[in-house]
């Protein structure tokens, strides 16, 4: 009979058990660890990816909105052109015809 101070022969066997099973814990959090970290810099990537997809965005649509503001300035710009240079022709045409009643008086 084995002295109750000495390790039985089945002993190691739960120890062991014990040992091998903390192990695998800790290398399953390990595990999760990392893919939780991969997880977090998959979504940081997306979202930096998100970001400049949305500044880029922006920037091409004010790009449009000024070209347009500038489209529609240079039409009015074109359109005051236009009518100063009629009325120097319907002021020319008023002058002429003054002129010529002035000629028969």
């Amino acid at each position: 009979m084995p002295s109750p101070t000495s390790p039985s022969p089945q002993s190691p066997q739960p120890r062991e058990n014990s040992v091998m099973f903390a192990l695998g814990e800790l290398a399953r959090l390990e595990t999760d660890r990392l893919a939780e970290e991969q997880a977090r810099a998959q979504a940081q990537q997306e979202e930096t990816r998100r970001a400049r997809e949305r500044e880029e965005s922006e920037r091409a649509e004010a790009s449009r909105r000024a070209e347009a503001q500038a489209q529609k300035l240079r039409a009015i710009a074109e359109a005051e052109a236009r009518l100063r240079v009629e009325a120097e022709i319907a002021q020319d045409a008023r002058m002429l015809a003054l002129q010529s009643e002035l000629a028969r008086v």
